[in-house]
């Protein structure tokens, strides 16, 4: 082969080698890459939820950083924000002189006056030597005298309360309580002079103020005391279970 043959050669294998180093894949730095390295403390932090004060909580990252603060209505403890209160649903006393039925939020509908109190979620019944009586005065009068007495022994006059007077709105659902169970009543419909009352799937027939209407499979009667029919204000009605 002629000298030039060979510097030939040479050549093209110097040439073939460049590229086949130029084809290598290049390994790229954080710089290069335009990568921007995360700061992290030297100790480090366990990622968890931290109560910031006693209404927040906060997020704590691994770089200790504190980021989504939340707000706990009801305060924040451990780390969580304190769960809403559930109570067991059912008629309750409120204090030592109403009841009322307690659904799981804890707060009260239905709620009754207790004339002699409220034990064990039942208002209690009427003592029964406790009576209602009226003295009546008479006059008497002597001829001549002017002479003026009471008669003693006056008749005592008992009254028999007609039972806890309800107020039901349109729109609104309130528990009843029959025989110890509850029970669901709402209007159903309701008019200026009259209205229907629906307890559980059961629907009265139209009642006008001062009539009532029975329920016959659960033995209640609904008798309706006053309608209020504002045509943009106030539409409920007051009743009462017997």
């Amino acid at each position: 082969m002629s000298k030039i043959g060979r510097n030939g050669v040479i050549i093209i294998l110097m040439a073939v080698l460049l590229l086949i180093v130029s084809c290598l894949p290049q390994t790229k730095t954080a710089e290069s890459a335009n990568i921007t390295p995360t700061e992290v403390s030297i100790d480090g932090c366990a990622p968890q939820w931290e109560c910031a004060d006693e209404n927040y909580k906060v997020q704590v990252l691994e770089n200790c950083t504190r980021v989504s603060p939340t707000k706990c209505e009801r305060g924040c403890v451990d780390g969580e924000c304190r769960p809403a209160e559930v109570c067991t649903v059912g008629f309750k006393c409120i204090d030592e002189n109403r009841k009322g039925y307690q659904k799981e939020d804890c707060s009260f509908a239905t709620k009754t006056d207790c004339e002699w109190g409220c034990a064990a979620g039942k208002c209690k019944e009427k003592p029964t030597n406790v009576t209602n009586t009226s003295v009546t005065n008479t006059t008497t009068t002597t001829s001549g005298s002017g002479y003026s007495a009471i008669a003693e022994n006056a008749e005592e006059n008992e009254t028999v309360p007609e039972g806890p007077l309800y107020t039901l709105q349109l729109g609104e659902e309130a528990q009843i309580e029959i025989d110890g169970a509850a029970h669901t009543i709402k209007i159903y419909n309701l008019e200026v002079d009259r209205v229907i009352i629906k307890i559980d799937e059961i629907k009265s027939d139209w009642i006008t103020e001062g009539g009532s209407f029975t329920y016959g499979n659960l033995e209640t009667t609904v008798t309706i005391k006053s309608i209020l029919f504002q045509a943009y204000g106030k539409k409920e009605i007051e009743y009462i279970l017997s």
